[in-house]
C-alpha cells in the first residue's frame, strides 16, 4: 500500500491495517512497563537488582526487632545493593550524647557536632565532598573535615525519627567500581527510618 495516499488507507481498503494498526499501538501501551523492565534486566542489570534489594530492605527495615538485627541487615543490604567498601551505622547512644559505630571502626561522633546538627531533622543524603569549594560540609569545623576524611565516606544518609530528631547516620565508603552514587540510591536509603 506505498503508492496510496493516508486518505485512500482509512477511507477504503486499507481499514483493516488501520485497525490492526490501532490494536498494535493499544497492545504496545499496555505492555510498555513489563518491556521497560525487561529491558532495565537485560542492560542496566546492576542498577536493577540495586533498586529491588534497596525497596526490599525498606520493608525489612520495618520488620526488624533489634537494633543489631536492625545494623546487620542494613550493612548487607546496603553493600549487596551499591558494592561498597564498607557500610557502617552510627547510632545514637542511650544518653542521647553521641552517635556511635557498633563496629566500632569509626570514632564517635558528638551529638552536638556541626556534621550532626546539619544531618538533623534533613531527610537528603550528604554526598560527602571535601574538596568542592561550595560544599556544605567544608564550612564544619576542622575537627569535624578531619573525621569525615578520616572515615573514608563518600555518604551519609541521616537516619531521623518522624518528629525530626536524628537517631543515626548511615555511612557508605567508595563503590567498589569506582562510580559515584547515582540519584536514586541514597533516595532509596533515605527512606530507611528507625
Amino acid at each position: 500500500h506505498r503508492d496510496e495516499t493516508v486518505l485512500q488507507l482509512v477511507s477504503g481498503s486499507g481499514l483493516p491495517l488501520l485497525a490492526a494498526a490501532v490494536v498494535a499501538l493499544g497492545v504496545t501501551f499496555r505492555m510498555r512497563g513489563r518491556a521497560l523492565e525487561a529491558v532495565d534486566r537485560r542492560f542496566f542489570r546492576e542498577q536493577y537488582d540495586a533498586r529491588g534489594i534497596l525497596i526490599a530492605l525498606v520493608d525489612r527495615c520495618r520488620k526488624a526487632t533489634t537494633v543489631d538485627e536492625l545494623v546487620s541487615l542494613v550493612c548487607r543490604d546496603l553493600d549487596r545493593a551499591l558494592h561498597v567498601d564498607y557500610v557502617t551505622l552510627l547510632l545514637m547512644t542511650s544518653d542521647g550524647t553521641v552517635l556511635r559505630s557498633p563496629d566500632g571502626r569509626i570514632r564517635p561522633l558528638s551529638r552536638s557536632s556541626g556534621l550532626a546538627l546539619l544531618a538533623q531533622g534533613d531527610s537528603t543524603s550528604l554526598i560527602v565532598d571535601l574538596e568542592t569549594a561550595d560544599s556544605t560540609l567544608r564550612r564544619l569545623p576542622e575537627d569535624e573535615r578531619n573525621w569525615l576524611a578520616d572515615s573514608g565516606f563518600q555518604l551519609l544518609v541521616p537516619l531521623n525519627g518522624s518528629d525530626g530528631s536524628l537517631h543515626g547516620l548511615i555511612g557508605l565508603g567508595r563503590k567498589r567500581s569506582e562510580l559515584p552514587y547515582s540519584r536514586e540510591g541514597p533516595e532509596v536509603v533515605g527512606a530507611i527510618r528507625p
